[in-house]
């Protein structure tokens, strides 16, 4: 017990070389690319989206940096959003091409511990909803939609990082989180896999360089796979499946 309060004493003593935001907010450009595939059943179709764009924006607030460095300035709220671009695939045994829609939303609270001058973990925890809709008619090209359901993912997420000062200027975030989902869209329906479960796992990483005051530069990727468990259906024979998401992007940040 005696250590862990010189800890926290030493965590609420520590000085920052760059003093922690109280606000940030960030929009850019950048990319995606989605594959997911099945196991235990030929007839469904697996997916295998090319690299197309992406809109991000993402905002972090905590309140209590207004007026102080210390513990009061450790807890906050977040919020992310990407957005697909132009997405489109076409189908493989013809020239069918079929639109698409790609959406990703985090949103939560989120802390920071200090550890050193230049160290803090962070935690997460928060909620999570991404979402991939295939068109119901080809957009050129005569064919059926394929054998794939469209899956939209929500539930719980958390996870812990950590964010490193590398310079004056130079911030280096990791993250990584877990999801388990509640919800899996018309994936989880009577038509496919009603029984079916799902948990996805991500690891973050970003870098970011200070230009002028308020306003920085940051390159950020992410990786995020999503684990099923199909449970039995009235028609497919599945057992598993696996989506996987890689996405990056560069964006301007604005921090005061």
């Amino acid at each position: 017990m005696r250590s862990l309060v010189v800890l926290l004493c030493g965590l609420a003593s520590t000085s920052w070389a760059e003093a922690p935001s109280a606000f940030s907010a960030s929009a850019g450009v950048g990319f995606l690319n989605r594959s997911f595939t099945w196991s235990g059943d030929n007839a469904l179709t697996p997916a295998s989206q090319p690299f197309a764009g992406a809109i991000t924006v993402d905002t972090a607030w905590f309140p209590g940096a207004h007026v102080t460095q210390g513990p009061g300035s450790w807890f906050g709220i977040f919020g992310q959003g990407d957005f697909g671009v132009g997405l489109s695939s076409r189908l493989a045994y013809s020239q069918a091409v079929f639109a698409q829609t790609a959406t990703r939303l985090r949103f939560g609270a989120v802390a920071r511990f200090p550890a050193s001058e230049r160290f803090a973990v962070l935690v997460h925890l928060g909620y999570a909803r991404q979402g991939f809709i295939t068109s119901s008619n080809a957009v050129s090209g005569s064919a059926t939609r394929p054998n794939a359901p469209d899956v939209l993912l929500e539930g719980p997420r958390g996870g812990v990082g950590a964010r490193i000062g590398l310079g004056k200027s130079v911030q280096l975030d990791l993250l990584t989180g877990f999801q388990w989902a509640t919800g899996l869209g018309e994936l989880g329906t009577a038509t496919w896999f009603p029984s079916s479960t799902a948990f996805g796992v991500d690891v973050g990483l970003g870098l970011s360089f200070g230009l002028v005051e308020h306003v920085r530069l940051r390159l950020s990727g992410d990786w995020q796979r999503t684990f099923f468990t199909l449970g039995g259906s009235p028609k497919w024979t599945a057992d598993s499946a696996a989506e996987q998401y890689i996405s990056g992007a560069v964006t301007l940040q604005w921090a005061m």
